[in-house]
């Protein structure tokens, strides 16, 4: 029988798994990443997810679709949703997308 997590609110956004209710990894991880360049489809984790059933990805703060919105392969992330993401002002942070990963490594 697979195990069911529970998830708690954080920043108001987006949900974390909630300590102790894991079955891979132990290490919770939130990890930000804002857009550089205009189009911008690959985005590589610092760690890699224990699985992909309990992985969230949020663009801006609303979450993504796994197999539709993006891919996940070890430790990349792959962009696959028609909206382009777009980069702040000469690369600099400012009204430019943010993906967030929320998981357990």
């Amino acid at each position: 029988m697979s195990e069911t997590r529970r998830f708690v609110m954080a920043n108001s956004q987006a949900a974390i798994p909630e300590a102790g209710s894991t079955s891979g990894g132990t290490t919770p991880e939130v990890q930000t990443f804002f857009v550089a360049h205009d189009g911008d489809t690959v985005f590589v984790l610092g760690d890699v997810p224990a699985d992909d059933q309990n992985f969230q990805l949020y663009l801006n703060g609303q979450l993504a679709r796994l197999n539709t919105d993006y891919t996940l392969a070890g430790n990349t992330v792959t962009w696959l949703n028609t909206i382009v993401l777009q980069a702040g002002a000469d690369g600099k942070p400012g009204p430019t997308d943010i993906l967030t990963a929320y998981f357990y490594f």
